[in-house]
């Protein structure tokens, strides 16, 4: 969606964002895609803005989002995450999960979730309802390539040898 509140990953998959403009073929537009997605999150209870990179720890105010060293946004459907310590949900597009890389394989733990779940690529994870998340949800599995030849933060991992 193109929509300006839901929350949603940057192309990257490095921070979660609102769209910030639609741009094709350098005009504005109103089509069903967001190519700009803001890397600051401000939060409806601080009013504060933050930098939403969901490999920074240290940001603990985007909804249903679990940050870490090694962290990535993954996209969403369906999902309502609660924002903040208010009872409200926000309509979120995108999390940040944190992600393991093994043997060609991406396994994914969630905010809440009791571990690190096989995420198959073109799979998702079904979400329960639960005190982060209303009624349940899915976090769709991301590409092997989007998150696991580059570390979290941007910088570049050893190269791994598969099938040895």
């Amino acid at each position: 969606a193109s929509d300006s509140a839901t929350l949603r990953c940057s192309t990257e998959r490095h921070y979660v964002g609102r769209c910030s403009g639609n741009l094709v073929d350098g005009h504005l537009s109103t089509k069903d895609k967001c190519p700009l997605v803001s890397s600051f999150y401000t939060s409806s209870e601080s009013g504060g803005s933050v930098l939403s990179r969901c490999s920074d720890g240290s940001v603990a105010s985007l909804p249903g989002s679990l940050t870490d060293e090694g962290s990535w946004c993954l996209d969403a459907e369906s999902l309502q995450a609660k924002a903040g310590n208010s009872s409200d949900y926000a309509s979120v597009g995108g999390v940040c999960a944190q992600v393991q890389c093994a043997e060609g394989k991406v396994k994914v733990k969630y905010l809440g979730g009791s571990g690190f779940e096989p995420c198959p690529e073109g799979g998702e994870i079904q979400l329960t309802a639960s005190e982060h998340f209303k009624d349940g949800g899915k976090i769709k599995c991301p590409r092997y390539e989007e998150v696991c030849t580059v570390a979290a933060n941007g910088s570049v991992l050893p190269l791994q040898i598969i099938g040895r």
